[in-house]
C-alpha cells in the first residue's frame, strides 16, 4: 500500500486504542488488531526498540554476551530469527514501546496499566521474533509532504528515509526534521 493510501486507512481507524482501552490485557489484544493493517516490513534491531508492540516468550539465558545493553539495564541479544531481552520491567509503556512477556505456562504479564509496566524482583528472559514486533505508525510532515512510519521507511529510532534521504526529528522548542548528510555526502 503506497504512503497516500496508508494514511488516509489509519486516519480513518480512529484513534490509538490505548485511550479506548486503559486495561492493559484488553490493550495489548486490541492493539494487535488495529496496527496490524498499517504493517509494512519487518523489524529489525535497528528499529524494533522504538514505537512497538509485540509479546516476548519466556525462554533461557542465550549464549555469550548481549549485543546491546540500555541505561535500564535491560539486555538485548539479536538473531535472525528475532531477539532476546533480559529485563526486570515488562509490559506497557516501556518508553514508547508495550512489549508483553508469556511464561511458559501461558500466564501473561501485560503490566498494571496501559501506561504503567511491571517491576520484578529478578530479571527474566523472553524471546520476540522480528515477525511479531508491530510498529505503532505515526503521521509526519517532512518538506511539506505526509509521511506515515512503518518498518520500511522508520530505520532507527527518530529516523525516517523519505525520497532516498534520511531525515532524523530533532526535538528542540519545537519539532522539526533535518535531512541527515553523512561526510561522504559533504565531500
Amino acid at each position: 500500500m503506497d504512503q497516500q493510501k496508508l494514511i488516509e486507512e489509519f486516519r480513518k481507524a480512529g484513534p490509538d486504542p490505548a485511550y479506548d482501552y486503559p486495561k492493559a490485557g484488553v490493550y495489548f489484544k486490541r492493539a494487535f488488531q488495529f496496527y496490524r493493517p498499517f504493517q509494512q516490513g519487518i523489524c529489525s534491531e535497528l528499529n524494533f526498540f522504538d514505537y512497538t508492540v509485540s509479546i516476548f516468550d519466556q525462554c533461557d539465558k542465550p549464549a555469550g554476551e548481549p549485543d546491546f545493553i540500555s541505561p535500564s539495564g535491560s539486555c538485548y541479544w539479536y538473531s535472525d530469527e528475532g531477539v532476546v531481552r533480559k529485563a526486570n520491567h515488562w509490559g506497557n509503556g516501556l518508553d514508547n514501546c508495550d512489549w508483553a512477556y508469556r511464561y511458559r505456562d501461558g500466564k501473561m504479564v501485560y503490566g498494571h496499566s496501559y501506561s504503567y509496566f511491571r517491576w520484578f524482583r529478578k530479571p527474566m528472559y523472553g524471546f520476540s521474533p522480528w515477525e511479531r514486533f508491530l510498529h505503532k505508525p505515526r503521521i509526519f510532515t517532512i518538506n511539506g509532504q505526509e509521511v506515515i512510519t512503518t518498518f520500511d521507511n522508520f530505520i532507527a529510532r527518530d529516523m525516517v528515509v523519505l525520497d532516498g534521504k534520511t531525515y532524523r526529528l530533532c526535538r528542540q522548542i519545537i519539532e522539526h526534521w533535518k535531512e541527515v548528510v553523512s561526510e561522504t555526502d559533504k565531500a
